[in-house]
């Protein structure tokens, strides 16, 4: 996947955790959308649900979660989404 996809994946989701839209949850949609963008693009997170939370908290709490800190990330655990 291109670094061109990746970005566009975590800027849509990025704005919704730092803008804080809702009152709860804007962590979670943040990574929803991200997951939501890269399936539509033939992508998936490839990463058990407990180890994503934990990252992405972390990261968020201590506010290193830009694009630079997350890409190596995200692309670790990137694998292509099988069409049902």
């Amino acid at each position: 996947m291109s670094s061109r996809s990746v970005k566009n994946a975590w800027a849509s989701s990025s704005s919704t955790s730092s803008f804080h839209p809702f009152v709860y949850g804007n962590k979670r949609v943040a990574f929803f959308a991200t997951d939501v963008f890269l399936r539509l693009n033939g992508w998936k997170l490839d990463v058990d649900d407990e180890e994503a939370h934990v990252f992405l908290t972390e990261r968020l709490e201590s506010g290193t979660c830009s694009f630079d800190a997350l890409l190596p990330w995200i692309r670790r655990h990137l694998a292509r989404h099988d069409s049902p």
